[in-house]
């Protein structure tokens, strides 16, 4: 689920958790799109990009051949200036504020045009 104002169009990425993963933790081989080892926040998108790219090879893509080292950093900086945007790091998070009628969009500052989908 993701954050977003009906108001001006403003949205953040999925709700982020933080919870370790055990069986997922030292076998990399197991670690998709939402299953991580640290669960859905930023420290497991590094991880699982460093997984992906970290063999030194050469990738075709439509710019060009591209290092996989380059692409490695490239979606890091990504991931950590995703980070730095998110304005409410957890679901709790934003419903403490919710809850307490104070919040509304960070770009517009509409009350109430807020909404998860």
């Amino acid at each position: 689920m993701y954050l977003h104002c009906h108001n001006c169009g403003w949205s953040q990425d999925d709700w982020w958790e933080f919870k370790i993963h055990w069986d997922r933790l030292f076998r990399p081989s197991r670690w998709t799109a939402y299953c991580y080892p640290f669960g859905y926040n930023p420290i497991s998108h590094i991880c699982f990009e460093i997984v992906c790219w970290i063999m030194p090879k050469y990738i075709k893509t439509n710019e060009g051949r591209k290092h996989s080292w380059a692409i490695m950093f490239k979606e890091i900086k990504r991931h950590i200036k995703g980070a730095y945007n998110q304005e409410w790091w957890t679901r709790d998070s934003w419903l403490q504020e919710y809850n307490s009628c104070s919040v509304g969009c960070p770009e517009c500052g509409k009350l109430s045009s807020l909404d998860e989908d």
